[in-house]
């Protein structure tokens, strides 16, 4: 499988995770349910993976987590926040970097702002997205960064 076609598959299952859960959850929820759905879909995943820093030839654990490791090469990131800083992009690249990793993705999600996190009356959820940054870091030149939007209109009350 193509790096294309593995972080496709996992913003697919992302983004499916969002749509059955909606927003306004912990990170760690969504990060638990997307492992679970690569699990199960037999993609080897990793979540929480210790990434060392190596100096002078000794590996340091420095504290460094990966949210998700998937099959060995891709990276995944989940935040739940409401938009996203240049940390959280320098996490990712900094995780690409130390790790010798050439695929990123950086997943936020979240919901309009002044929203309740609960669904509302309506049977839906308030209007929110689930925001993928993908990064394709070509040995260790930044080649390509994509933004992508997903919604679902049964989220937006239509």
């Amino acid at each position: 499988m193509t790096d294309s076609d593995l972080t496709e598959k996992v913003i697919g299952f992302s983004i499916d995770v969002h749509k059955q859960l909606g927003p306004g959850l912990l990170e760690s929820v969504y990060k638990e349910c997307l492992f679970y759905k690569l699990n199960k879909s037999g993609i080897f995943v990793e979540k929480e993976k210790s990434l060392p820093v190596v100096f002078e030839d000794v590996k340091i654990d420095c504290g460094f987590r990966l949210d998700l490791l998937i099959e060995n090469r891709l990276v995944v990131e989940c935040k739940s926040v409401s938009r996203l800083d240049d940390v959280h992009l320098a996490q990712l690249l900094t995780y690409l970097r130390l790790g010798k990793y050439e695929v990123g993705l950086l997943i936020k999600r979240y919901y309009t702002a002044g929203q309740s996190p609960a669904p509302a009356a309506y049977g839906g959820f308030p209007q929110q997205s689930c925001e993928v940054l993908n990064l394709f870091d070509n040995r260790r030149r930044l080649g390509h960064v994509q933004t992508s939007f997903a919604r679902d209109s049964r989220f937006l009350g239509q």
